[in-house]
């Protein structure tokens, strides 16, 4: 993997954390049973987390805040390990040197460094007017009005340990919303990322499955997105050069003016085609040793997995983060179980998925390849976020007489093939309660006032129950 995939990946997750953003629901009449409680679990970026030096003092109240300062301090040994490296082809202390300097320029990622997210015990009636104003940006908690003393957000941190994620996810529940609250049914809401979260805490803890009432997937990666698994397999092109590399860094690094030119004149002497690969893994590498974080790994898919940890987990990543990962793939392996572990105990699952937009909507799609024709919410695959929906390539439809190949329902009276043939529904985990809203993006779905409304009525006890019991609830809405 290559810087240019490293900041690819943290684009990704720029345009992921965009806000999901709630409106009020229109729906009047329902209700949500006295024993039961909300929880969501928020995506990438929507939680609160404080980062701590060694000594206690607190840096920030995100992990992503980055320190320039620390930059030109660290100048001095990444430039002479960088052209010694590149005069000889091989990584000459260039790793090392990253690996350093991380902890400095990206505080909130650094191993020597404590994160802890804040802590919010209560239900989101409760909230102080700081803490609750922090969760509307992302979800406007309006749409709760009528549930807001039985609703919840766990809050975890959303770039690091996805077990550890998980692990509070389970206290949480035990601890707050049934210890604390008395509550005896759970609603789970995972958004995006915390489908990942969500994954890992069934499968570690099977005996929650008796609380779980209902699990609703919003927009959920449940496999991630092939963004990532691209970015971790292929050779791609999104930096492809070294003149491209150094226009990267000037755009996000300001370096005093007489700086800059001695830089891009080192550059421009010493790194060139034969070298820049080389130059690229070493960073990589080292930028791999220093950041504790697995929510990387959570937004790869399983079908590009196995390649990824070969190249990247197996050098430069210690057996502890290793296993980690590959404990949350083996969860994710088991989802299908899992959730028909929920269901045989009287449960409910639902998904709602965007479709017909292309993953490349930021990008140049010359470096997506074969996944820039995979049908998606411009994040998220289809496939992904509907627990496993067949979709037709984009700019085409299924023919005419197309016949799904491994469909889970087979009951010829159910037509699960949308009407405009880009979408075939009877092939995910539960094609009676999955919902796909075309050309709803991924930041998008929390403002699509009818795609809130079926979240509401899903919630609720007397709402909609799958895809035949409301004709304005269709399963492919437009």
């Amino acid at each position: 993997m290559k810087i240019k995939k490293l900041l690819a990946s943290v684009l990704v997750i720029c345009i992921a954390a965009a806000s999901l953003s709630f409106p009020s629901s229109a729906a009047d009449g329902l209700y949500l049973d006295s024993d039961t409680a909300i929880v969501m679990i928020p995506g990438l970026s929507m939680n609160s987390v404080f980062v701590r030096d060694k000594s206690g003092v607190c840096l920030s109240d995100t992990k992503l805040f980055f320190n320039q300062n620390a930059v030109q301090k660290a100048l001095p040994s990444l430039v002479g390990s960088l052209f010694m490296s590149s005069i000889f082809n091989i990584d000459i202390g260039l790793s090392k040197s990253v690996a350093n300097a991380v902890g400095g320029i990206l505080p909130g990622f650094d191993k020597k460094n404590t994160t802890s997210p804040a802590v919010f015990d209560k239900p989101l009636s409760e909230y102080n007017v700081n803490d609750y104003y922090y969760f509307s940006y992302y979800v406007d908690l309006s749409s709760f009005n009528e549930t807001l003393s039985r609703t919840y957000l766990y809050n975890y941190d959303d770039m690091g340990s996805i077990r550890t994620a998980a692990d509070g996810l389970n206290d949480f529940i035990q601890d707050v919303v049934v210890g604390r609250g008395g509550y005896s049914n759970v609603i789970l809401c995972p958004i995006s990322l915390g489908s990942s979260v969500a994954a890992l805490f069934l499968d570690l803890y099977p005996e929650s499955h008796s609380l779980i009432k209902k699990i609703i997937f919003m927009v959920a990666a449940a496999d991630g997105t092939d963004i990532i698994g691209e970015l971790l397999t292929k050779d791609l092109t999104i930096i492809s050069s070294p003149e491209a590399l150094a226009e990267t860094l000037f755009e996000y690094i300001r370096l005093p003016k007489a700086a800059e030119k001695i830089v891009r004149f080192l550059f421009g002497l010493f790194i060139n085609d034969r070298n820049f690969d080389t130059l690229c893994d070493a960073v990589l590498f080292g930028i791999n040793d220093s950041i504790a974080t697995t929510a990387i790994w959570a937004l790869c898919p399983l079908s590009y997995y196995p390649e990824a940890r070969r190249a990247y987990l197996m050098r430069g990543c210690d057996d502890e983060k290793r296993a980690e990962i590959d404990r949350l793939m083996e969860a994710r392996q088991n989802l299908k179980s899992n959730l028909d572990s929920i269901v045989g105990n009287g449960g409910k699952v639902f998904t709602l998925s965007g479709y017909g937009l292309p993953l490349d909507q930021f990008f140049d799609s010359e470096w997506l390849r074969g996944a820039a024709l995979v049908s998606s919410d411009t994040i998220v695959p289809t496939y992904s976020s509907s627990l496993g929906a067949t979709t037709a390539s984009l700019g085409q439809a299924f023919e005419s007489g197309y016949v799904s190949t491994d469909p889970v329902c087979t009951d010829p009276c159910h037509n699960h093939i949308s009407p405009d043939r880009l979408v075939d529904a009877s092939t995910c985990m539960f094609p009676e309660t999955s919902w796909f809203f075309r050309g709803v993006t991924h930041a998008g779905f929390g403002c699509s006032r009818k795609a809130l409304e079926l979240v509401k009525s899903l919630a609720c006890d007397n709402g909609i129950t799958d895809i035949h019991s409301d004709a304005a609830f269709p399963q492919f809405i437009f």
